[in-house]
């Protein structure tokens, strides 16, 4: 019994110190410094800055004045610096650029981009894609300021009453950002929307898009915890369609999801397209897609997803039955969308499609018609993207 008093004793008395305790969420980041690829597959890059700019080559720094012209050139052992066509120094591998301004590089001395004010040059950089030449340019800054520029890009120069689209289109981009976070060996994202992200540096940073970033700062989707890979476009044509991950499942885009609601993209100019071509070119580019050599009649059947009505192969018989992909198709003939049908004459084929882009996640055009509507961008978000949570991470 006396055991009994002391165990309420204790318990009593230590009630009282636990609830003082307090649970903080766990911050998982400080903003993320990212590296972004700006230019690459390419043997001499230009750089100067209306700034002083310091040179980093190894322990050795060396400074250059305000707006002196350099050439970065790619030797074959090695990376030269140079200036007023003399080397100037050389490193074997990367060389790093600082300015307390922007720092403009480009291909040529004629055509530059502004970037925010740390470049590293490296060599021999392997890339997701063939390449010739051996040099890649990568802008080093924070990733709120790389989504000024992201956001910018786009989205574009959406209007006010457009405004929670810009907000959406920034949880997005930097998403997308986040989930590719150490994913890669020498940088973490392309500046190009061919393969992640446009960015064209501080030239394009528009005043809503940088507000849009700074009031959503640090926000992200999660899924099971992750940040997501927020895949995005242009225009679904009314329909989005399937990506890798379980957030990314196709919708219909409008209210509710009906198909009897007339789609928040409607009235996008992308919304419906059309093309003529020849049959003779229509026939031949598939049959190379397909990789025979010789020309024959065919008249293919369309196999179409049922769900995304987005046309998945071009099916034919000829020695066998070939397929081939809508998507390589759509590339050969730079085709807006899959989401198309084919009317197939004697002499010519009309490709009557919908929407621009590959169709995965947000549509662009369709949230900036839901942001008219006075929708908020969490809830356009969980419109585009299933099963999601929303997190600052910083």
């Amino acid at each position: 019994m006396a055991k009994t008093y002391i165990l309420i004793l204790i318990t009593l008395i230590c009630l009282p110190i636990r609830c003082c305790f307090v649970v903080r969420p766990k911050k998982i980041f400080e903003e993320p410094i990212i590296a972004v690829a700006v230019l690459w597959d390419t043997d001499t890059i230009y750089i100067r800055s209306n700034n002083y700019l310091t040179l980093t080559n190894q322990d050795r720094i060396t400074n250059i004045p305000v707006n002196t012209l350099l050439m970065v050139i790619e030797n074959q052992d090695s990376i030269a610096v140079l200036k007023n066509n003399k080397i100037i120094l050389k490193n074997a591998s990367q060389i790093t650029f600082e300015s307390e301004g922007e720092i403009n590089i480009g291909y040529n001395s004629k055509t530059m981009t502004a970037y925010h004010n740390k470049i590293l040059i490296k060599k021999g950089i392997v890339h997701r894609f063939p390449t010739i030449h051996n040099l890649t340019a990568i802008n080093i800054l924070p990733i709120e300021e790389y989504l000024y520029g992201v956001v910018s890009s786009e989205i574009g120069e959406a209007k006010e009453n457009e405004y929670e689209s810009i907000k959406a289109q920034a949880v997005c981009a930097r998403s997308y950002t986040m989930s590719l976070l150490g994913q890669r060996k020498d940088f973490d994202i392309y500046g190009s929307y061919l393969y992640d992200q446009e960015y064209k540096g501080t030239a394009r940073e528009y005043p809503l898009a940088i507000k849009a970033v700074n009031e959503t700062r640090g926000e992200i989707m999660q899924y099971k915890n992750e940040p997501i890979l927020a895949q995005y476009h242009a225009c679904c044509g009314g329909r989005t369609t399937f990506g890798r991950y379980p957030y990314l499942q196709p919708i219909i885009d409008a209210p509710n999801h009906s198909r009897h609601k007339k789609p928040y993209c409607q009235d996008s100019p992308y919304f419906e397209w059309n093309m003529k071509i020849g049959r003779d070119s229509f026939e031949s580019t598939i049959l190379k897609l397909a990789g025979i050599p010789y020309k024959f009649r065919l008249n293919p059947k369309l196999e179409i997803n049922k769900k995304t009505k987005r046309v998945e192969y071009f099916k034919f018989k000829s020695d066998k039955e070939y397929k081939v992909s809508a998507e390589s198709f759509r590339k050969a003939l730079n085709l807006r969308s899959t989401f198309f049908t084919c009317k197939i004459k004697n002499d010519s084929t009309e490709i009557i499609g919908h929407g621009w882009g590959h169709g995965i996640g947000l549509c662009q055009y369709g949230a900036m018609a839901m942001a008219r509507q006075k929708i908020t961008y969490k809830n356009i978000l969980k419109h585009y993207y299933s099963n999601i949570k929303f997190f600052r991470a910083y």
